[in-house]
């Protein structure tokens, strides 16, 4: 099958915050399989597509941190997992936000309304089909050669229309875009494309998650199933803290805006010794996923398995540890 067509199917799974894909090296023209590891294979084999976090030498696709930051990357569905009732991701690295608005005869607007809103668009938060239009009347003049709706050549029409306007996360905008021009009647679509200050709440590479209090045993038994971790360490934070507020990192670096967010358990790759010593006086639980990228990965092939129209092969490794734990003890191991 041609690489161009199996990567249209997989771009919207495996994306950046901007909804680019890094492509490294010259892809193959055909692709008979996905290859999802951790590391660049020396021999992948005619007809295989690499996908890793980071490639050097290609050809390769680099998810980078897509893998975790994805809303359906791992870090989301660990905080499935642990049954999130509010869940939102915060601090760097976050694109915004941006908003189409769009003109349309009204007798087409329900149409184009939900073909926007199916193709991601007017999401809010817990709410979905989020748009607002205002209702006018729009004016143009087919010249030579336009083949319009409505109206004849040289004629002023006068069109019932609706401006219809939707927010938008920056990687659904090809996506949008085309059912735009699909659901839409004219020839020549009127359409303004704006950025917003406000920064996207569904793709980020920290999470913070409020979840239904519970002991410290019971949530890790639940991360783990989530993550399926073999390289788990845990440090008891304050003795019987109930966990109520979860946050989630999937960069190696640590933000500063980490310990004002006031979280009872934080879970990370790895946690820096001096921010680890600030958590630890605060009474915070601190887990590490020294695997956290293997897991990342393994939980994307299954998430391409679903949707790619080759077979994915999973050869990711990690470590492969027993979980323990060393309660009230920050040393690392």
């Amino acid at each position: 099958m041609r690489t161009t067509e199996v990567l249209g199917a997989l771009q919207p799974h495996m994306h950046d915050a901007l909804g680019d894909l890094a492509v490294v090296g010259r892809l193959p023209e055909t692709c008979d399989e996905l290859l999802v590891a951790t590391v660049e294979p020396a021999d992948p084999g005619r007809g295989t597509l690499v996908i890793v976090p980071k490639a050097e030498l290609g050809p390769a696709i680099a998810v980078k941190e897509s893998a975790l930051a994805h809303p359906d990357g791992l870090l989301a569905h660990i905080l499935h997992g642990l049954g999130a009732r509010r869940e939102v991701p915060v601090g760097w690295g976050r694109a915004k936000l941006r908003k189409l608005t769009v003109f349309v005869p009204e007798t087409h607007l329900e149409e184009l309304r939900a073909a926007l809103t199916s193709a991601g668009a007017g999401r809010i938060g817990h709410y979905s089909d989020c748009t607002f239009a205002v209702h006018g009347e729009g004016t143009f003049r087919p010249g030579a050669g336009a083949r319009p709706f409505l109206g004849g050549e040289g004629e002023l029409a006068r069109v019932a229309e609706a401006r219809l306007e939707a927010v938008y996360p920056p990687y659904a905008e090809r996506a949008i875009l085309a059912a735009m021009r699909l659901a839409h009647p004219y020839e020549e679509i009127a359409y303004d494309l704006l950025e917003l200050r406000n920064p996207d709440p569904t793709y980020g590479a920290l999470r913070l998650a409020d979840i239904e209090p519970a002991p410290l045993d019971a949530v890790l038994q639940q991360v783990l199933a989530a993550s399926e971790s073999n390289a788990m360490f845990v440090c008891d934070g304050a003795a019987g803290r109930i966990v109520r507020r979860v946050a989630i990192v999937g960069r190696t670096k640590v933000p500063r805006v980490l310990a004002a967010s006031d979280p009872d358990l934080v879970i990370a790759r790895h946690m820096p010794p001096h921010v680890a010593e600030t958590l630890h006086r605060s009474g915070v639980h601190i887990v590490e996923l020294h695997d956290l990228e293997r897991c990342a990965m393994r939980h994307l092939a299954r998430r391409l398995r679903q949707v790619a129209s080759v077979p994915v092969r999973d050869a990711s490794e990690g470590l492969v540890w027993r979980s323990y734990r060393n309660p009230g003890n920050i040393a690392r191991c």
